[in-house]
């Protein structure tokens, strides 16, 4: 049996949960897909204007 708890109440269970499943049933139990988004921020507008390429 596999289960998920967030904040101590319990958010989804499965039973019969065997060695060759457990792989699939954490990924569908813990993976939101946000680790597909890409977030870029820009720290400094100085500091990317002063990496240009140097020409060859």
């Amino acid at each position: 049996m596999v289960e998920l708890h967030r904040d101590g109440e319990l958010i989804d269970r499965h039973d019969e949960v065997y060695f060759d499943m457990l792989g699939e049933v954490l990924e569908r139990l813990i993976d939101d897909g946000r680790w597909r988004l890409i977030g870029v921020s820009v720290i400094d507008a100085k500091a990317s204007r002063q990496r240009q390429a140097v020409p060859a």
